[in-house]
Formats: C-alpha cells, structure tokens, sequence
C-alpha cells in the first residue's frame, strides 16, 4: 500500500510539476501553427522532452546524493563546461518564476472579479507573489503533501473546462490563423517540460529504479496528454480568436462555470511556481553557496524585479523561456546521456544517437531563438 501510494504520489508531482504556465499559452501557439502540425509538432517534443527527463533521472539515480544538472556536467565536460548550466540552470528557474508571476496575478484578479472586487494587474501578482511564497516557504515536504491534492484538483478542473467546450466548438478553423513557428515551438517545449521536479520525483519514489522511471514516464506523458487536449479544444472554441493573454479564455466559459478557469489556473500555477522557487533556492545555496536568507532573498525578490525591465507578454515570455532556457537546459541533458558509458551494443548506439539529435535540435532552436530576439 505504502509503495502504490509513494508511486501515485511521484506521478501527480511529475504532472504537477509540468502542467503550469505553458499549459495555458497552448491555444495561443496552436493558433500559430493549426491542429494539424501543430499536433506533430507538440507530440514530437513531447516524446523528446520524456527521453530528456528519463536522461536526467538516470543520472540522479546514479549518483551518490542529491545533485545539480552543474554536478553531471562538471563531471563529463570538465570544470570549464560546469559554468553554462550555473548560468543556465538558474536562469531558467528565474525565468519561469516570473511567468508564473504574470499568469497567477492574472487569475487572482479574476478570482476577485467573481466577488466584485476590482484590482490592478499589479496589484493581482503582488497577491500571488505574497500567498504562494510563504506556501513555498513550508518547506518541500510540505509543499509534496499539499501538491498530490492541488494537482488532482488541477486536473479535474480542466477535464471539466474541456468537456464545457465541447458545445462551442468549430472545426471551420483548422489552420494556422497568424505565423510564427518558433512562438509555437517554444511554447509546447515550454509546455511539456519539467526536468526540474525530476528530483522531487525520485525523492517520493524513494529512489527505487523501477518506481522512478514509471512515474517520470507516466507522468509526463499523462500530463502532455491533457495538455493537448486543453489546447486544441480551447483552440477550436475560440474560432480562430485566441489572443495572447490567457484571460481573454473568459468569453469562451459558460458564465455559471466561469469559476472554474481562476480555480485551474491558480491550481497550475502555485505547483509549478512552489517547486521552481524551492528548486532554485536549493541551486542557490548548493552551486552559488549563498546563506539560506540570501537565496530566499533573491529567490522571492528577483522576480519582482523583473516586472520592471520585462516585457509582460504572457506568451512571449513563455515561448522565450521554452526556446532558450529550458532549450539549453535540455540540450545539457541529452548531451550527458550521449556520451555516457554504455555496453558496445547496437541499442546502445542508438540511444546515444536519439540523444545526440536531440541536443543538436534544442541547442539549434535556442541560438536560432536568440538570434530573431536581438
């Protein structure tokens, strides 16, 4: 009973830890590119993404504690190589802080809208900012206990938004209805990404082998799945009008259900952002040696800051950060699991080979994304 539930529980954390931001920038980036490649697309770095995490958890597994993606990189690159995913690493954590930022004080602010209480924008992430980072500051065991429920309700709350939309579907707009490969490409990498609960994972898995990869694998494959579905159907209901800013999803809700997008919303947002804040906490402390406050200081703080010399684009944000950070962070990954020890066998060959692509693509997109950005 112990083991099925410690399993149950790594697989929420997995989806809990995926399904965030990106989740609701994906009508916007299927509006980019349509249903049909749209879906190739997503699925392909879907099944990339499970390859990239299940490259992670393996060398977790096989080392002797807890330790960061520098760790592995240090150890197969040398010390010079160990600097990129220090930048990187964090920069992504960072990066993906202040996304969840914009989207939560988006949903806060329809919250209080349900009540007849009008605020600022601003007003709405100082909000979130302050409740889910005193809940990040509980500590990860009590973040994982409060996670299995959140992600549950998560999930409910979007199967139910969904089969809301049903009714308002139109297969009239199939295609792309605007252009941009590379805002879609983003998003979904964005979307379907979530090596940095891989350790959470393994944690509540009790670093068991078989359990571990399990529910990285189901997880992550279970939340891509609602993923999808959530942004073709929302896609499709909308007729071609999606615009940019997930709160404008409002008008496709039937008013007696309205409540239930603030509640997913807020629901994806306090997961992901809770590991992510305690996630590069701990890189803070672990890889910079910063004092426990000053890694709270700047874990909590830095993102405020951010609101002043970043765009607040949701889905640019998000495609950026998809591209280039977890891009880059993803390209590290595959590329440990590209030369790492392997019997000389035919299998082997190939897997080494799937990996080597794979870092080769994400490292391709992210300079390429850089690049059309400055």
């Amino acid at each position: 009973m112990k083991l099925a539930h410690a399993w149950s529980k790594s697989i929420l954390s997995m989806m809990g830890t995926i399904m965030g931001a990106g989740l609701f920038a994906l009508p916007a980036a299927f509006s980019y590119v349509g249903i049909g490649w749209g879906s190739l697309l997503f699925w392909i770095l879907a099944l990339g993404m499970l390859a990239t995490h299940l490259a992670f958890a393996r060398e977790l597994l096989m080392s002797d504690g807890k330790h960061r993606l520098s760790h592995f990189v240090e150890r197969r690159f040398g010390k010079k190589a160990k600097w990129l995913p220090m930048v990187t690493y964090p920069l992504h954590l960072l990066s993906s802080s202040y996304a969840y930022l914009l989207l939560g004080g988006g949903f806060v602010v329809s919250v209080l809208q349900i009540f007849g209480l009008s605020v600022s924008e601003i007003n709405g992430i100082l909000a979130f900012w302050l409740i889910f980072g005193l809940v990040s500051l509980g500590g990860l065991i009590w973040i994982a206990r409060a996670e299995t429920y959140v992600t549950a309700a998560l999930i409910v709350s979007l199967l139910m938004l969904s089969g809301l939309q049903l009714n308002a579907i139109s297969f009239d707009v199939l295609s792309a209805t605007r252009t941009g490969w590379m805002v879609a490409f983003g998003i979904f990498l964005f979307a379907v990404s979530g090596f940095s609960g891989v350790g959470t994972v393994l944690d509540i898995a009790g670093r068991n082998k078989k359990m571990s990869y399990s529910a990285v694998t189901i997880g992550t494959l279970t939340a891509a799945l609602l993923s999808w579905v959530f942004g073709i159907v929302f896609f499709l209901a909308s007729r071609g009008t999606i615009g940019d800013r997930v709160i404008e999803f409002n008008s496709y809700v039937p008013t007696a259900f309205f409540w239930l997008l603030p509640v997913l919303g807020l629901s994806a947002i306090a997961t992901s952002y809770v590991t992510v804040a305690a996630d590069l906490k701990a890189v803070l402390q672990n890889d910079f040696h910063w004092s426990n406050r000053g890694a709270q200081v700047l874990t909590y703080c830095l993102p405020l800051i951010l609101l002043v010399f970043v765009t607040r684009d949701f889905v640019n944000v998000v495609s950026f950060i998809g591209a280039v950070f977890v891009g880059l962070n993803a390209a590290m990954i595959c590329s440990l699991g590209a030369v790492r020890p392997m019997p000389n066998t035919k299998r082997s060959s190939l897997m080494k080979g799937a990996y080597g692509l794979l870092a080769v693509t994400y490292l391709g997109f992210a300079i390429y994304t850089v690049y059309l950005a400055f």
